[in-house]
């Protein structure tokens, strides 16, 4: 990225704890003030350093991330379709539902009542949920061997 070294100059750790803010707000209305001041990065700078990390910008991270969370309430849950979209920041119903069908495919209502293609809504779902990273950070734990112990890592 434009002559930045990514590791030399340690962005992966405040990047990591700008995820961990993220993570930790997803029922809350975060800016990107808000969450770029955790990695004391300007929001431009934070914008640019994550996106190169990841290869996504931080909106879509964070409604990425509300999006999955929504989507283990809806199927774990009765609570209804609105409140759920409400809980995670959606301003709408509509909204919600636009968002929800582009990421997984259909519309919440037919999530809950499993009417994926198969039938099979909790594999398109798993499918679904991970956020690539470009090498540098994970959602997903992974087990490494360290002398005789075994670690796991990730976030």
């Amino acid at each position: 990225m434009d002559g930045m070294n990514l590791e030399n100059d340690h962005y992966v750790p405040r990047i990591l704890k700008a995820v961990e803010f993220m993570e930790h707000g997803l029922t809350r209305d975060i800016t990107l003030r808000e969450i770029s001041r955790e990695a004391c990065f300007s929001p431009f700078h934070f914008n640019r350093v994550f996106l190169a990390l990841t290869g996504v910008p931080p909106g879509t991270y964070l409604r990425t991330r509300r999006l999955t969370e929504a989507a283990v309430q809806i199927l774990s849950s009765s609570r209804k379709i609105i409140d759920i979209a409400s809980e995670y920041q959606f301003g709408s119903n509509e909204a919600f539902s636009r968002s929800f069908k582009n990421r997984f495919g259909l519309c919440p209502k037919d999530f809950r009542n499993g009417k994926a293609a198969g039938g099979d809504v909790w594999s398109k779902f798993f499918h679904n949920k991970e956020i690539l990273f470009n090498g540098a950070l994970t959602l997903e734990p992974s087990l490494h061997e360290i002398s005789d112990k075994s670690v796991i890592m990730g976030h």
